[in-house]
């Protein structure tokens, strides 16, 4: 009961309340943004929210706008001034999410809203932290903050929403309150130790020669990796990715496939499959990256691991055949 209707009511209520009560604060803030900071004084960000819907996240902005000589962004502990520390210790800069919770896009207390580019980079049971709107505060936070590694933060989530009450809720928001107060567990700039999630955990990407049994637990990613090759052929039939599939599970079987595989928590997310041509020729017959992993890399180590397959079989030569809209 208090899950599914008490919670958003009271979040309602409280969001109003909030906003009242803030209003001159807010009013005073902004205008300190737009003084040091400048232009806008409102940060917005998209981030992922209940069942991983994307929404625009308010937060008064920390950071300056500054370049280096090429006009690039320069890093954030440089663009992160005294003042926007200050913002950032007192938790000031949350304040225009009172208005995301008014909305709807979030509650009081739940998991935090991550990066977008976060996502790819979860376990299968880390997804359901987006099984509730993201909060305020949390658990996580009222539990070491940013002092916690992202595995604690998020078995904290995991924790949170299995144990959703009121006096959960309750709880949580008074010991916010006190470590707000208290500046507890605060780390910003220079002084944080973690690495964004997909940084670090892009480190923990396997790459192997693909097996049976990689094939027989990973059919639906394999199915979508094939999808996303075919894709680019419009005269080829969707229907074809089950057969490409079971070819796949018979030259395996029978070694005339070299097939190297990328994965991340046990999930194929990407493979390069060979052939033997003759005793100096390889042909790569299908080469695919999931579309939510690209740009890291993950193709180019696949070549690698390929190249050096290739080189051990004393191959000389490499074909790989590019439709022209193949970008």
């Amino acid at each position: 009961m208090y899950r599914k209707y008490v919670k958003r009511f009271l979040d309602i209520i409280l969001a109003i309340i909030a906003i009242v009560i803030t209003l001159p604060i807010f009013l005073l803030t902004g205008i300190l943004v737009l003084i040091f900071l400048g232009k806008p004084a409102i940060f917005r960000q998209k981030r992922p929210g209940k069942d991983e819907k994307i929404f625009t996240m308010y937060k008064f902005r920390t950071m300056t706008k500054g370049k280096n000589r090429n006009g690039e962004m320069l890093p954030d502990e440089l663009r992160l001034t005294k003042f926007g520390k200050f913002l950032r210790k007192t938790s000031l800069d949350e304040i225009p999410e009172f208005i995301n919770i008014l909305k709807g896009d979030m509650s009081f207390v739940g998991p935090r809203p991550l990066l977008i580019e976060y996502l790819p980079y979860y376990t299968k049971e880390e997804h359901h932290r987006h099984d509730v709107r993201p909060g305020l505060t949390g658990l996580a936070q009222v539990s070491g903050r940013n002092l916690l590694s992202w595995d604690d933060r998020f078995k904290k989530d995991i924790e949170y929403i299995n144990n959703i009450t009121f006096k959960n809720d309750f709880q949580i928001i008074f010991k916010t309150i006190y470590k707000v107060v208290k500046k507890e567990d605060i780390v910003i700039g220079k002084n944080v130790f973690m690495q964004n999630l997909n940084i670090e955990r892009s480190k923990n990407i396997i790459y192997r020669m693909v097996s049976s049994k990689d094939i027989e637990s990973n059919k639906k990613n394999i199915l979508n990796l094939i999808k996303n090759v075919l894709d680019f052929n419009a005269n080829v039939k969707h229907d074809r990715c089950q057969e490409v599939l079971c070819n796949m599970q018979k030259y395996i079987s029978d070694g005339t496939a070299y097939i190297t595989g990328a994965f991340f928590d046990d999930k194929m997310i990407g493979f390069l499959w060979m052939y033997e041509i003759d005793s100096q020729k390889m042909h790569v017959n299908y080469f695919s990256v999931d579309k939510d992993y690209r740009n890291k890399g993950i193709g180019t180590e696949l070549l690698k691991l390929s190249i050096l397959f290739a080189k051990e079989r004393k191959i000389k030569y490499i074909e790989l055949r590019v439709e022209e809209n193949n970008d």
